[in-house]
């Protein structure tokens, strides 16, 4: 293949890899670490991020700098622009590939060294995630480069090591990438007896390997020394190796379960076949790429074997060791076994765009909740004194509420005291007449129930539903405020009077949440039932009853037989919408005796009192009050 051919090849294939880290790139809601991202690197000066958040978190301080200089630059407001960084930086790598691939066998390996690169569906995933590890991957791919031409050619030494700390300084996991090459430099060049080099080579390892862990000493000692860290992936396990890490770095974590098992355990005997076959030719080669994938994957499974850190992110340095065998290999069989070779390249194409499409567009591996649309649909529905409390802790929530004054996430971790934290929720309840409770508590946190209980105990359930896949309860006190008191004012017999109504504004789609506001005026032989129906014009059966609900007072908290009089309370209702028609209707309240159906009459002689007109329309729901 001529120079200008493969340059040309190159060119295309950077733009497609370019396009595809775009694709959609800003569409999917910030995830929970994305969210930590934008507000606590991007989006705090240095000086506090490297105090405050650094010493929380194992990550290098050129993270921080990297990320809040481009904050700096470009803000913290859009998705696209905050994940524009990663994927930029990404690029980087696919042409180290070409140039080692290049330099390793020929512009052919380094080809589809480079093709690989930009189609690799857990590169693209990780392309649009607003954290470390694309930017950490695509300079490791370039430190890389660099290390082999300080190897082969026995200078830019100097260049290599400044590229190689920066590289550390972004992931610290970079250190077992730099230990697998410093073994294969020094085995390589161990037969030529150049003994100055090969001293310059250990010691300039060993002062990079020094300096980073004075770094992370210095900045994360504390966390380290105390367990303050303990991840969250889990720890080494070597069923997971074969059916998840291993797939994962081959062809993303968007296959069928069965799938990715397979390719695991397709890729124990590949492997070692494919540096066979690669070193009959090249065996300098084959040990290479065998140190850049075993020697991090064994420093991940022991330091796993004490932190839950057991994840491909945390070796996605060696990704281009993977890449490099198949492109070796590929290459090196295409002169006696093309079909084959073309045979092999197909397959991982299809798969790979299988696994893309997965990504791209089904829901199942969706990237994070829908933060944003929540955000959206609960910022119609929350009035300024509102408070809001986060079941799930999730970053991403915080990014999109922006008032840290109305928003905290309880509790924070599996090990919070119920006393701690209800020792946060009950000056927050005194202060805030409405509580929003989203989401849900791990179910393996001891404390996930302590704050629904007390909030059980304390106030009263005014809304309970699920808002694109979020389950959402909105609690007040048992005690009327006086915001919820109308005139005038409707009796029903000599037993009560309602006194308010209200509703969740504006509706869901699916539902009609209400509450409605009571006085006792005396008590009734017979304990009473309150019922709310939704009437409009007759249904194929005659009947104009839409929907309804029926219940005895606060679902049998209260009795129309004994409760006192003057009492004042509230009643909570949710009616179903979804299966009505367009066109307006009447929603009624009114009250009966289960026994035999006798109704109370209102003061104007009536047996139900109409409280809103429901219009449904091509815009949706709306509640006209009477």
């Amino acid at each position: 293949m001529s120079r200008r051919a493969a340059l040309s090849a190159f060119a295309l294939l950077i733009l497609l890899a370019f396009a595809l880290r775009l694709h959609r790139i800003g569409e999917a809601s910030l995830r929970g670490d994305e969210g930590f991202s934008a507000q606590y690197w991007a989006g705090l000066p240095l000086g506090e991020s490297l105090v405050n958040i650094a010493t929380l978190e194992p990550h290098p301080p050129l993270t921080y700098a990297v990320f809040r200089a481009w904050g700096l630059v470009f803000g913290i407001s859009s998705e696209t622009v905050l994940r524009l960084l990663p994927a930029l930086a990404n690029l980087l790598g696919m042409a180290a590939l070409y140039a080692i691939g290049k330099r390793l066998h020929s512009r052919l390996a380094g080809l589809i060294a480079a093709a690989s690169w930009a189609f690799h569906p857990y590169l693209i995933w990780h392309s649009q995630d607003f954290r470390n590890y694309a930017v950490w991957s695509g300079l490791s791919a370039v430190t890389l480069w660099l290390g082999l031409r300080a190897v082969l050619s026995r200078r830019q030494i100097g260049l290599y090591s400044l590229m190689a700390l920066s590289t550390a300084l972004i992931f610290y996991a970079e250190l077992f990438s730099l230990a697998a090459l410093c073994l294969w430099g020094a085995w390589h060049n161990w037969p030529s007896r150049d003994r100055a080099w090969l001293r310059r080579w250990l010691i300039m390892h060993s002062l990079l390997a020094f300096v980073v862990a004075l770094i992370l000493l210095y900045y994360q000692g504390s966390l380290l020394a105390f367990g303050g860290y303990g991840g969250n992936t889990g720890g080494f396990d070597p069923v997971r190796l074969v059916e998840r890490l291993l797939p994962t770095l081959a062809l993303g974590e968007t296959l069928p379960s069965a799938w990715l098992s397979l390719v695991g355990f397709a890729m124990l005997f590949a492997l070692p076949l494919a540096w066979s076959t690669i070193g009959r030719r090249q065996p300098a080669n084959a040990v290479l790429l065998a140190t850049l994938i075993l020697v991090p994957l064994l420093a991940l499974s022991a330091i796993s074997l004490r932190v839950s850190i057991f994840n491909a992110r945390y070796v996605l340095a060696s990704l281009p060791a993977y890449l490099l065998t198949f492109s070796l290999l590929l290459a090196a069989l295409w002169s006696t076994r093309r079909v084959f070779s073309l045979g092999l390249l197909a397959i991982w194409s299809v798969v790979a765009m299988l696994s893309l499409w997965n990504y791209f567009n089904d829901p199942t591996f969706s990237k994070s909740p829908d933060w944003r649309r929540l955000v959206q649909v609960l910022s119609q529905r929350l009035s300024s004194d509102d408070y809001v409390l986060q079941a799930t802790v999730d970053a991403g929530f915080g990014y999109y509420f922006d008032d840290d004054a109305r928003n905290k996430a309880l509790p924070y971790h599996p090990n919070q005291s119920p006393e701690e934290i209800l020792s946060i929720l009950q000056p927050i309840a005194a202060q805030h007449e409405s509580l929003w409770l989203i989401g849900q508590t791990p179910s393996d946190w001891p404390n996930r129930a302590v704050v629904v209980n007390w909030l059980d105990a304390e106030r009263q359930l005014i809304f309970e539903d699920w808002i694109l896949g979020f389950r959402v309860r909105l609690y007040r006190p048992w005690q009327l405020s006086t915001d919820e008191i109308d005139e005038p004012r409707e009796r029903f017999g000599e037993v009560v009077q309602i006194v308010g109504f209200h509703w969740l504004e504006p509706p869901l789609e699916e539902h009609l949440h209400l509450w409605t506001s009571w006085q006792t005026l005396g008590v009734s032989a017979s304990s009473l039932k309150l019922f709310y129906h939704v009437i409009g014009a007759p249904r194929a059966n005659g009947s104009p009853l839409w929907t309804q609900e029926d219940h005895y007072p606060q679902r049998g908290r209260l009795d129309s037989r004994a409760w006192a009089d003057g009492l004042l309370w509230r009643d909570v209702a949710t009616l179903e919408l979804g299966n009505l028609p367009r066109g307006e209707y009447a929603l009624v309240v009114g009250w009966y005796n289960p026994v035999d159906g006798q109704r109370l009459l209102t003061t104007r002689g009536a047996d139900h009192l109409e409280l809103a007109r429901l219009i449904h329309d091509e815009q949706g729901w709306r509640v006209e009050k009477n």
